[in-house]
């Protein structure tokens, strides 16, 4: 007889490791009062990060979680905390009533704005939160894969408990059964915090202060669904996708474009489409994705070229969920073309278990991949070291899951070496080229 779900989380939660938040180095930390710290990297010495991150980074650690509007999660499988403004004061049971007895929280009054600040996740289960913190610092490292922004936070465990007890009393004024993996996670939590065994609240509880440890998520606007991915038939194999296909061709990039949109602002979608698609495929087999499928979003931005520069601007909506018509008109006149970026969400499910990608082998078979992602992960790689201390003194996470990271750049970066110099990696994947702006990508060293 199988295992329940919830003796399986059972298992992987009393595994994990202890966090110490007084092992932590290379970090800013902010205080906003007992059980409320809040880590950042020390960006002085890189500059991989835009001034956008670090502003988004500055507010999000602001945020006090003791006074926000807390919510807990109701919907997919793991148990986290949407953080909103709480505008009138009230108390964490008071907001819940009001607005949070929902699958998705609303002003049912219609007498404020309900504005989300983001989302609070903590390590438990099929949870992981520092691989939100991993996937955002490697996505600036490597300049790949949009991914939001997210910081190291402290919660008050009584505050966390008090989340916990407000999402079963929902999820039963819900009917939502309690076989379904929301429900159990949410009952897990409680559990684990009504039990007399600290041992239970390993991994979400920082052993010196006893804070709840997790990660606070940025809130992405305008996120929809990526459909040329995540509603084709058969997500088991990504590979008969045509969006893939063109990763792994051994066409050349001018063929797979065609003479009418090679080297021509119209190559845009293709061109960022096939870049996103070969970084995600590195990043995901790099730090062990299991839950890629339904977790990738996407930004629509207009892009145009002025002066032989490429320029972008963000979608405007009106209250329809329609680009506003007065956009659509100034951007004709750019002759901009809108392109689809994709984000990759809900990273939390990284790290742990191996990867899907890695079980497809969709490395051993990538064909075209950014000289630039190319570049900047071969310098990670020559620092293997530092980056594994990076993962183990900076960002928490435990060193045996450290360690196989670290073991899966050296793999990955092996094999693309190797399919470099046998030249079955072409590594044309240039943006400014392949729209026009450059005459030839930049030459890139196998190693």
């Amino acid at each position: 007889m199988k295992k329940s779900i919830f003796t399986v989380f059972s298992i992987i939660c009393t595994s994990t490791w202890a966090v110490e938040l007084k092992q932590i180095d290379q970090t800013v930390r902010l205080d906003l009062g007992l059980h409320q710290a809040c880590f950042t990297m020390d960006h002085t010495a890189n500059s991989n990060y835009s001034a956008k991150d670090i502003e988004k980074e500055t507010k999000m650690c602001s945020i006090n979680l003791e006074i926000s509007g807390l919510c807990p999660k109701l919907t997919s499988t793991s148990a986290g905390v949407k953080v909103f403004e709480n505008n009138l004061n009230l108390s964490l049971n008071d907001f819940n009533t009001r607005f949070c007895i929902a699958n998705k929280p609303v002003d049912s009054k219609k007498e404020i704005d309900l504005k989300s600040l983001g989302k609070f996740k903590h390590t438990m289960d099929l949870t992981y939160a520092q691989s939100n913190l991993v996937y955002y610092h490697l996505s600036r490292s490597l300049d790949a894969g949009r991914v939001p922004v997210s910081v190291m936070k402290t919660l008050n465990p009584k505050t966390h408990q008090a989340v916990a007890e407000n999402a079963i009393l929902n999820l039963k004024k819900l009917a939502i059964p309690s076989t379904k993996m929301i429900y159990q996670s949410w009952a897990n939590l409680q559990a684990r915090y009504k039990t007399a065994d600290p041992k239970s609240r390993r991994g979400f509880i920082d052993d010196s202060t006893g804070s709840a440890v997790g990660v606070m998520i940025e809130n992405i606007k305008g996120d929809f669904i990526y459909s040329e991915l995540d509603t084709f038939p058969n997500l088991k194999d990504l590979s008969k996708t045509p969006a893939y296909r063109r990763v792994f061709s051994e066409q050349t990039i001018s063929n797979i474009l065609g003479t009418e949109l090679f080297q021509k602002i119209a190559a845009s979608q293709i061109a960022v489409q096939m870049k996103d698609i070969s970084d995600m495929i590195i990043m995901d087999t790099i730090l062990n994705q299991i839950d890629r499928y339904g977790n990738i979003g996407n930004i629509f931005t207009w892009y145009h070229v002025e002066n032989n520069e490429l320029k972008k601007t963000k979608a405007d909506y009106d209250a329809n969920n329609k680009i506003l018509l007065t956009q659509k008109t100034e951007m004709k006149s750019k002759n901009a073309v809108l392109v689809k970026e994709m984000v990759l969400i809900d990273n939390d499910a990284g790290l742990i278990f191996e990867s899907e990608f890695n079980k497809k082998k969709y490395v051993e078979h990538l064909t075209h991949a950014s000289p630039r992602t190319y570049s900047r992960l071969l310098e990670l790689y020559k620092n293997k070291d530092q980056f594994k201390q990076l993962l183990t003194r900076s960002l928490l996470v435990g060193p045996q899951t450290a360690q196989k990271i670290e073991d899966n750049l050296v793999r990955v970066m092996s094999i693309l070496i190797d399919r470099c110099k046998s030249q079955k990696l072409k590594l044309d994947l240039d943006r400014d080229y392949l729209i026009g702006l450059k005459s030839a990508p930049d030459v890139t060293q196998c190693e």
